[in-house]
């Protein structure tokens, strides 16, 4: 939602209505925090917070399991690692998951995507991803820190890492905590025509250890409206067509029943 941080609770209860009529509230609908449902770091409510919190039934990071596989949800205004009451909320709970102990390597999902620089270190996802050699992002703004990226590989261990944000899809290879192989961390591009041309999602098979990521991309704005125009044309075209015929054949009646009124009159 585009203006979650300046809802009030009405409001924002409605955006949650809408957000659900779209995509449903099953179990299998995993909802996750970014900058316009609950605002930057700095600019975080507790009753934002408290309403995100409530609509959605999400903490600031969640431990869930799905047919088997753990994913891991992460707040990601939440790991700023200034020492506030939200960073040290979130690293208590991140201490408790590393205490679990658990032989399942989790998938990690959140808002903003690990650090880096720019798409310079990203690889390409399909043919039409072009990458941004140009944008520079801003740590902690655009993507996490480069210590809470850090903090967060060394203890969660993940099989593959989820984010958003940048619009902007990437597939970038990082280093396991041990240096013992590599994971993928991937940052989806917007499904959104208002933030690119080619808005797209992901659709991500997993088997054991391996995540094995596709993307699916939806008509291009420009194919979009190429299909307006054309199918626009076309129905205009069939309509003048169809009013031509209609006249001519109207005139064809109105002639034959002329000529037959004539004869009629000689017959008399």
């Amino acid at each position: 939602m585009d203006e979650g941080q300046w809802a009030g609770s009405p409001l924002f209860s409605t955006y949650a209505d809408r957000f659900r009529q779209l995509f449903g509230d099953g179990k299998t609908v995993i909802t996750l925090a970014g900058n316009h449902d609950i605002g930057f770091h700095y600019a975080v409510m507790p009753d934002t917070l408290e309403q995100f919190r409530k609509e959605f039934r999400r903490g600031l990071i969640d431990d869930i399991e799905i047919k088997g596989y753990r994913f891991i949800l992460i707040n990601s205004m939440a790991l700023h690692g200034d020492g506030c009451r939200l960073c040290h909320e979130a690293e208590v709970e991140l201490e408790k998951i590393k205490r679990k102990k658990s032989k399942n390597r989790p998938i990690v999902l959140q808002h903003f995507p690990l650090y880096r620089k720019s798409d310079a270190d990203c690889e390409k996802v399909d043919n039409l991803h072009e990458i941004d050699l140009k944008e520079q992002y801003r740590e902690q703004w655009d993507t996490l820190s480069k210590d809470s990226s850090a903090k967060l590989i060394k203890t969660l261990n993940p099989i593959a890492v989820f984010g958003g944000h940048t619009h902007k899809m990437c597939k970038r290879k990082w280093p396991k905590p041990d240096n013992s192989g590599y994971f993928f961390e991937y940052t989806v591009n917007s499904f959104s025509w208002r933030n690119g041309d080619i808005p797209s999602l992901l659709l991500a098979v997993i088997d054991g250890d391996d995540v094995l990521v596709n993307s699916c991309r939806s008509p291009s704005e420009m194919t979009q409206i190429s299909v307006y125009v054309i199918g626009g044309v076309a129905i205009l075209i069939l309509t003048i067509v169809l009013a031509v015929k209609r006249r001519v054949i109207f005139k064809r009646r109105c002639s034959y029943s002329l000529l037959m009124y004539r004869s009629q009159e000689k017959c008399d």
